[in-house]
């Protein structure tokens, strides 16, 4: 589509400066066809009317009309006129002077106009026709006995001839000129509108591209933006629950390939409604926020924590055994009970009670092993809260231990 659309448009631009140059054709013969057709009456009187005196008066009416009503003549009618004109003079006068015709620069003219305002094709078979009569033509002369005898003195009989042949040479030669130096001018600004197409359309090309790289990194930092909140509690900072059962399988997974341990532990801030209801839920905020940069500060950077519910964390301790968790985890109680939370109605303190699991019996699934948390932190609670318990079966059990 766009190829076809091209052509078109290609196609559009080229008529239009045929037209212009048609037009010129017709300005330039208008003004010396004149003189021209003048000069050949005038000899009229000294020789006689004769038939190439009619076909002058008939092309010189003929390009007036045409230059006349160029604006409403259409271009195939004019170009076709002109050159039918150049030819047909220029084909009579060397049928019947031959090389002394003052019509033969007409002659030789007609080929050129046909091409620059139709194409080569018709230029070319126009050439080889022209050719080919001017053979015969000169033929006829030499062999069928129709030599003139050339005199080459000027006397005002044939002072008209000259006038009328000069000014034929001025037309044909200054039509040509006018239509190469159209074309050539034309093909100039052609050629600078397609250089400074190219160049707008390689500035464009650049520009495109930057958008497209900028576009493209917004999108990625939206994208890698949309996963961390994806994966991130709002509140917290911390990694949210579907995070860190990613991270808890993962780690699973590899403990078991390995035969390694690990510690789960599930921590629960104790009487947090409480804390809610008597400070308000800002202040509720600001306790959850605190504990767990408490948590992250104190953790490993190998350890993985989340926040999985209200008041409730998850804390995941690859490499270890559960003889060297509890204590970290211990630790982080010890931090929590001892801190002075501040928030914008006073100091608030808060303990926080822990269930530990681990992983002992390879077989045992990965959801078994939360659910052991999650019944010794219920142990924790039912037994005063503010303490850390560990799932006996697993600690017996547990790798390492």
């Amino acid at each position: 589509m766009k190829s076809n659309i091209s052509r078109s448009e290609t196609s559009e631009d080229l008529q239009q400066v045929r037209s212009r140059i048609c037009d010129m054709m017709l300005a330039a013969s208008a003004a010396l066809v004149v003189p021209a057709a003048s000069a050949s009456l005038y000899r009229s009187v000294n020789i006689g009317w004769r038939s190439d005196m009619t076909l002058h008066v008939a092309a010189t009416a003929l390009i007036l009309l045409l230059w006349v009503f160029r604006k409403s003549v259409p271009y195939t009618v004019r170009a076709s006129s002109i050159v039918s004109i150049f030819l047909f003079i220029g084909l009579f006068g060397f049928w019947t002077f031959g090389m002394i015709a003052g019509a033969n620069p007409m002659l030789l003219m007609a080929p050129v106009l046909a091409t620059v305002l139709f194409g080569k094709r018709l230029g070319i078979s126009f050439a080889i026709a022209i050719v080919i009569i001017m053979i015969l033509t000169a033929y006829s002369f030499v062999y069928g006995g129709r030599v003139f005898e050339i005199n080459l003195n000027i006397s005002d009989t044939f002072l008209p001839s000259w006038i009328a042949y000069t000014l034929t040479v001025i037309l044909a030669t200054a039509t040509s000129i006018a239509a190469i130096s159209m074309s050539n001018r034309h093909l100039a600004e052609a050629l600078i509108t397609s250089k400074n197409s190219q160049e707008k359309l390689a500035y464009l090309n650049r520009d495109l591209e930057n958008q497209v790289f900028a576009r493209t990194l917004e999108l990625e930092a939206a994208k890698l933006n949309a996963e961390r909140q994806a994966r991130t509690d709002v509140l917290t900072g911390l990694n949210n629950r579907r995070a860190f059962f990613e991270y808890a399988e993962a780690i699973d997974a590899q403990s078991r390939r390995y035969n390694h341990a690990y510690v789960l532990a599930i921590i629960d801030i104790d009487h947090f409604k409480a804390v809610n209801d008597t400070w308000g839920h800002e202040a509720g905020d600001e306790v959850l926020k605190i504990v767990a940069n408490i948590f992250s500060s104190a953790l490993r950077e190998t350890d993985i924590i989340g926040r999985i519910g209200g008041e409730e964390f998850a804390v995941i301790l690859p490499e270890t055994t559960v003889a060297a968790g509890v204590p970290l985890v211990e630790r982080l109680r010890e931090m929590i009970e001892e801190a002075v939370i501040q928030t914008p109605i006073g100091d608030v303190r808060v303990t926080i009670s822990v269930g530990v699991s681990a992983l002992g019996d390879l077989n045992c699934a990965l959801e078994k092993i939360v659910t052991d948390a999650d019944a010794a932190l219920y142990q924790a609670k039912h037994e005063g809260r503010n303490r850390t318990v560990v799932h006996q079966e697993r600690s017996k059990a547990a790798i390492g231990a």
